[in-house]
């Protein structure tokens, strides 16, 4: 009779059983372990990007801030006149008033206090020992006076919308003069389009 098995030696096949319970409760630990780097490490990162965010959010707004300043400075001493017209103060006290000083800037240094802007603890003040500068200048071009009556030194703009108060120091211009006078009863300012 032939033998139908080859020669082989016999193996023994296991059966598979699958995980018990102390080997699954090691793999979860192993796991929750794995999870928990991974999300501190998200946590992280979700931090370091905020604290990123905001980091140059104010390294913007002091960009912007010193922008703002510069184009301040750049335009200290503008004048909506011409510079090269004559110039007529009729302030009471012109010596003492802004106009009277060709700067545009002036700089402090120190506990140096100038006017508005005394050194002090109180709000508005200066804080002693820190650098100022004072920045004079003529704006709002958009004023323009329609009627002028040099007999009663009244005078009549182009708008309701202007910013003019008492005690406003301001710059009448024309081709040929510039007339810097303090304004009085600006409520009786007449507008004319």
């Amino acid at each position: 009779m032939k033998n139908f098995f080859p020669k082989e030696p016999l193996v023994k096949i296991r059966s598979s059983r699958g995980f018990n319970l102390i080997e699954l409760m090691v793999s979860l630990i192993l796991g929750l372990l794995v999870v928990g780097a991974a999300v501190s490490i998200f946590l992280s990162n979700q931090a370091t990007y905020v604290a990123t965010e905001n980091l140059g959010r104010v390294q913007e707004n002091a960009r912007i801030a010193f922008e703002l300043m510069s184009r301040d400075i750049r335009e200290a001493g503008g004048n909506v006149c011409d510079r090269g017209l004559n110039t007529v103060n009729v302030l009471n006290n012109p010596a003492a008033n802004w106009w009277s000083s060709s700067a545009g800037i002036r700089g402090y240094a120190g506990n140096v206090a100038f006017t508005g802007a005394p050194v002090g603890t109180a709000t508005g003040q200066r804080v002693a020992g820190t650098e100022a500068i004072e920045l004079t200048t003529a704006s709002d071009g958009s004023v323009t006076i329609t009627i002028h009556q040099p007999t009663s030194a009244n005078f009549t703009v182009n708008t309701s919308n202007h910013s003019i108060q008492d005690g406003d120091i301001v710059a009448i211009c024309d081709f040929d003069h510039i007339a810097i006078t303090q304004v009085t009863n600006a409520s009786q300012v007449q507008t004319q389009p």
